[in-house]
């Protein structure tokens, strides 16, 4: 659907619909959105196969027969890694002031879904990848059988897509959603950040959908594309266009604490990816303002955060001594009303720690400085609320490691399974950010961080080797 010219005449692409206007009149196949979707939804499964393939030749060398690969994915294997998914996951006790995701979604999809469509496939190869890497420990998730399912799923999203009814379907953003929370399972085990290709293909979706968005259902789901855009624009220092329709915002959008997070860090991503050419153009003084502004209005965020969302402090001398031995940082941790809001004000920690890093490398000064180190002790406090005293690999179910809390209570049933499966994944990024911000930070301090990346590498079998401690 891009511009092409005809009897030489310009046929633009109107992106009316999946099959454009001007395609319809011009008696064309209309090719597919050149904005993300036809490019981010093609068919993979012979390109994909071929190289999982050869990568899996080389990989045999490397890895002994006992390494817990899958290679075929068996219907009764399907129903376990489906229930897997669905308990350890979707179903999870969690706070739902901090919802801006899309796995909470699932259950408003399971009465009417349907076997081989979109969101089934999408589904199957979603739960086979987090089974495999939970219940077999397979270190190495692309096997043949999982992108085989990967691109079963993709072919189907495709063809959903281009049918004038399903691609106007919750059912098909939900499936683009899926596919891209597949590549962030993988990408997490070598301790990156995948790509946006497939949340960028759901913000095109989105765009052939905006009259036809009146559910609560789709409304919040665009709010889980922006949150996974956001996050990838951050670490990548991309632009965001608060032009494109994903970010025209009705006033009955879904609003909490991580929602309002999500739109303050639009204009961190923007100023992130701005400083890449202030260094050839522009007026440096006029970018440090502007950074200074932004940080100013991203501390404020707090202020919308409900008072049962602050941390309390647990004083070293209650803590656990296995909890102490495992990493604790300093005179004490901080243990919060759920793991999901640690999560959140992580990442508000982690943002913050973005722009101030931007301030005192221009123009540093006292209090930036200082605030980067109450961050980044904020961040430390929260290593032991998140990972209790584990320090190897361990079931998502097991219940035999010690979190900290308050003198005389009890841990809640419900953390056990939410901290080994949200826990130590959301402390990747603000792991690395204070990583980066290392040369800021009191004596010894970046040691400590990273022999908790380290921790961290081991207890979930991550490719972090630039994290340990003699790197």
């Amino acid at each position: 659907m891009q511009g092409t010219t005809q009897k030489g005449l310009s046929l633009k692409c109107d992106e009316a619909k999946p099959a454009c206007m001007n395609c319809t009149k011009s008696n064309r196949v209309c090719s597919g959105y050149a904005e993300g979707l036809d490019l981010v939804l093609r068919d993979q499964t012979k390109s994909t196969k071929s190289a999982v393939e050869r990568r899996q030749k080389k990989s045999s060398r490397e890895h002994s027969p006992s390494s817990g690969v899958l290679v075929t994915l068996g219907e009764s294997e399907d129903t376990h890694a489906l229930c897997f998914l669905v308990s350890s996951y979707v179903t999870v006790s969690h706070d739902p002031r901090t919802d801006r995701g899309f796995l909470e979604l699932l259950p408003h999809f399971f009465s009417t879904l349907r076997s081989n469509t979109a969101l089934s496939l999408a589904l199957n190869a979603v739960a086979n990848c987090l089974f495999a890497a939970w219940e077999r420990r397979a270190r190495y998730l692309e096997t043949v059988g999982l992108r085989v399912a990967y691109g079963k799923a993709l072919k189907a999203t495709r063809a959903a897509i281009s049918d004038p009814i399903e691609c106007l379907s919750d059912e098909t953003l939900m499936a683009v959603c899926l596919l891209g929370f597949y590549e962030t399972v993988v990408s997490s085990y070598r301790a990156q950040v995948s790509t946006a290709r497939h949340f960028n293909g759901a913000a095109a979706l989105i765009k052939t959908r905006h009259n036809h968005v009146n559910r609560d259902l789709s409304k919040q789901l665009t709010v889980a594309v922006r949150s996974a855009i956001v996050f990838r624009a951050l670490h990548t220092r991309s632009p965001i266009d608060t032009t494109a329709t994903l970010w025209q915002d009705p006033a009955d959008m879904p609003r909490n604490p991580g929602t309002i997070l999500d739109l303050m860090s639009v204009e961190v991503a923007n100023i992130l990816a701005h400083e890449k050419s202030v260094a050839l153009v522009g007026s440096l003084s006029d970018f440090t303002a502007m950074v200074k502004t932004a940080e100013r209005r991203l501390a404020t965020w707090p202020d919308s955060v409900p008072q049962d969302w602050f941390p309390t402090r647990v004083p070293r001398k209650v803590v656990p001594k296995t909890v102490v031995d495992a990493g604790l940082y300093g005179d004490g941790c901080d243990i919060y009303s759920d793991v999901l809001v640690c999560c959140t004000w992580n990442e508000w920690r982690s943002t913050r720690l973005k722009l101030l890093s931007l301030m005192v490398k221009y123009e540093p000064d006292e209090e930036s400085l200082a605030s980067i180190q109450h961050l980044a002790d904020e961040i430390c406090a929260s290593f032991p609320f998140l990972l209790g005293d584990r320090k190897t690999p361990a079931p998502l179910y097991a219940v035999n490691v010690t979190y900290p809390s308050l003198e005389g209570q009890t841990v809640a049933a419900a953390h056990y399974q939410t901290a080994a499966a949200y826990g130590g994944w959301y402390m990747l990024e603000p792991l690395r950010q204070t990583i980066e911000t290392g040369a800021y930070l009191r004596e010894g301090q970046l040691q400590w961080i990273r022999s908790q990346g380290s921790r961290l590498a081991d207890i979930y079998d991550v490719t972090v080797d630039k994290w340990r401690e003699d790197n």
